[in-house]
């Protein structure tokens, strides 16, 4: 992509971008804005990181600006790139806050349907998000809860699910005053404590102590 002044040129480098200043006029600036978003899908990593950084910040400081980008945020779900769909599942989940249109209400199994991506890097940032919108959506919370306690049921390899079952299980502690049938969070934690990750083990072993199971 052609750089056309310095602060276009600055995304292209690691270190060299003001963050602070450019989201006040990128969120003024709606050619500024499309840059950005165009950013997310760049073959070039520091662009793309940068142009990252950039909506995370926005995501903070003002996001029912981002909502009329929705559509462009929802098809980084759908690429074919693992990157471009992390940056839409953490993305996307810091918006559902401000998700009035009910996106998440209408599509969460398709959402969800990452928890089996073919890259655990995504399927991770998923799960590692995912308070963020059952925070946003307490409706939701019972159906992301029953996706999250199958998680054996997903495709990946058993080394990527102890993995996966550490994070979920930081979910579960997040919302364990709420959720109804503890004797399935125990049979989950239990399922944890003698995977192959340590950190699944550790975890397992610290939710199933602190919970007297």
């Amino acid at each position: 992509m052609k750089r056309k002044n310095n602060w276009q040129e600055e995304l292209f480098y690691e270190d060299k971008l003001d963050i602070q200043s450019l989201v006040e006029d990128v969120i003024a600036d709606d050619q500024k804005m499309q840059f950005i978003l165009s950013g997310l899908k760049s073959k070039d990593n520091h662009f793309r990181e940068n142009s990252y950084r950039v909506m995370l910040e926005i995501c903070e400081r003002a996001p029912e600006t981002l909502i009329i980008h929705w559509g462009k945020l929802t098809d980084l779900l759908e690429s074919k790139n693992a990157f471009q769909r992390g940056i839409g599942v953490q993305l996307l989940s810091r918006l559902a806050v401000v998700d009035h249109a009910g996106w998440f209400d209408h599509r969460i199994d398709r959402y969800l349907d990452l928890l089996d991506d073919e890259k655990i890097m995504v399927s991770r940032y998923l799960v590692q998000h995912i308070w963020r919108v059952m925070d946003a959506k307490c409706n939701l919370r019972e159906i992301v809860l029953e996706r999250l306690l199958n998680i054996d049921q997903m495709h990946h390899t058993e080394s990527r699910l102890a993995l996966l079952k550490a994070d979920v299980l930081e979910v579960l502690e997040r919302y364990y005053q709420e959720i109804n049938g503890k004797n399935r969070l125990r049979e989950f934690a239990k399922s944890a404590l003698i995977s192959s990750s340590p950190k699944a083990r550790k975890a397992a072993k610290k939710f199933l102590s602190e919970h007297d199971f």
